[in-house]
């Protein structure tokens, strides 16, 4: 029932994408974020990907097309594909194919979004709207959680339609120093939902006017409840994250006054929060990652990952393993012995790509910086950007990259794009 509800609704929005392209993007954009699952009928998850991709050359002439906004991270898979000659641990197929799916799923909707607004006026007011819905329920749902430790009736359907297996011992995280378990919300993964409430708090600041704080209080309160959905999820990892761009937006802003008062705050919040009785060791756990009562990721523990790493690809240095080698050897073995679940983005990289990746990955990451600075005109969206960008790496850092790309691409292309339309109203 759920799978056909899917398909129809990605059936009108790939009709829209033809017809009136804004609302078949805005229709897609919603159901990439809300449903972890691509059901159209029986076709492959990357073929409406494509569908978008190609509406877009439909509607736009080929000379209208845009791809500027997306050059560092097009530049990123494009070294990577002809990378893959170089390694001989993975299957070049299985390589070719996920790199296809990657590719697809991460650069195609950003893609349409970016050209769309180049050309659609009314285009930004619909995606934004759409884009703080989308919060909206994911903030929401994920408080509604909070009364079902363990429980996700949402993704335990969709996992049940994708013949996938819910953990729910993990998702409960009995003994973790977790109140509410670990709270996944509208996606797949915890750690997926951390970063997309990051994103969102980053996002939602964008329209705070700091000149006139006390004005916005509606958003204001939006940006706290927002704030402490993020602690209540049980992925300490997440506030982390968030504390990197965060830092970052207030350096580079020099506002230091609303630095100290946002220090403030969330001292006075993990205060508030510790009083509720099982939080206190997850609150404590955030300022001392050492804490024995809640289970996560040592400096120790952290070395030896990295030694593992290095001695997986003594006999390629310079190119790694393979891309998207440690999906193949999760697929095929499990965990590592030492690397466990590869839960870095620097030993992913080191992995597949070796020292050549890491040095792409620096590329790229200046490139972007650098496109920002030139495009960006209004300050305190070019230190959101800057932030979002300190978020994701500070974030797939602890955590690992899976998949997170692809919601970072969503909130800068429509922050991006403001800028350059010189939309300053939304």
């Amino acid at each position: 029932m759920l799978g056909s509800i899917f398909s129809v609704y990605l059936s009108i929005t790939a009709l829209l994408c033809f017809v009136k392209i804004r609302w078949g993007i805005a229709m897609f954009l919603l159901y990439v974020i809300l449903v972890p699952y691509i059901s159209f009928f029986s076709f492959g998850q990357n073929l409406f990907s494509l569908i978008v991709f190609v509406s877009v050359f439909f509607k736009y002439n080929i000379k209208s097309i845009i791809i500027k906004p997306l050059y560092p991270f097009i530049l990123l898979y494009v070294v990577q594909l002809f990378m893959i000659p170089f390694h001989d641990k993975v299957p070049y197929g299985f390589q070719f194919n996920i790199w296809r799916s990657q590719f697809m799923t991460i650069l195609l909707l950003p893609f349409a979004a970016i050209n769309v607004l180049d050309k659609d006026p009314k285009a930004l007011r619909l995606f934004t709207r759409v884009l703080i819905i989308a919060i909206a329920v994911a903030i929401g749902y994920s408080f509604f959680l909070t009364k079902m430790r363990g429980f996700n009736p949402y993704i335990m359907a969709i996992f049940s339609m994708s013949g996938r297996e819910f953990d729910q011992e993990y998702f409960m995280a009995e003994g973790g120093g977790r109140v509410f378990g670990r709270i996944s919300g509208v996606f797949d993964h915890p750690m997926t939902n951390g970063l997309f409430l990051s994103f969102s708090l980053l996002f939602l600041m964008t329209k705070v006017n700091f000149n006139k704080l006390f004005k916005n209080k509606l958003l204001i309160f939006f940006i706290l409840v927002n704030f402490i959905c993020i602690v209540i999820i049980g992925v300490r990892s997440a506030i982390v994250g968030l504390g990197f761009g965060l830092v970052m937006f207030l350096l580079k802003e020099r506002k230091f006054n609303v630095m100290f008062a946002g220090l403030f705050g969330l001292v006075l919040v993990l205060i508030i929060l510790s009083q509720i009785p099982g939080m206190e060791d997850f609150t404590k756990s955030i300022v001392d990652p050492e804490s024995s009562n809640v289970k996560g990721s040592s400096l120790d523990m952290r070395t030896v990952q990295f030694e593992g790493c290095i001695d997986e690809i003594q006999n390629n240095f310079l190119f790694g393993n393979g891309f998207a080698w440690t999906s193949y050897y999760r697929l095929n073995f499990g965990t590592h012995p030492t690397m466990l679940a590869f839960e870095s983005l620097i030993i992913m990289v080191l992995c597949n790509s070796g020292f050549i990746g890491l040095v792409l990955w620096g590329v790229m990451i200046f490139k972007y910086l650098k496109l920002v600075n030139r495009k960006i005109r209004l300050a305190s969206h070019k230190s959101v950007l800057y932030a979002f960008m300190a978020s994701y790496i500070g974030y797939s850092t602890i955590t690992g990259e899976y998949g997170y790309l692809k919601y970072f691409l969503i909130f800068y292309s429509l922050i991006y794009m403001q800028n350059i339309k010189n939309i300053s109203k939304i």
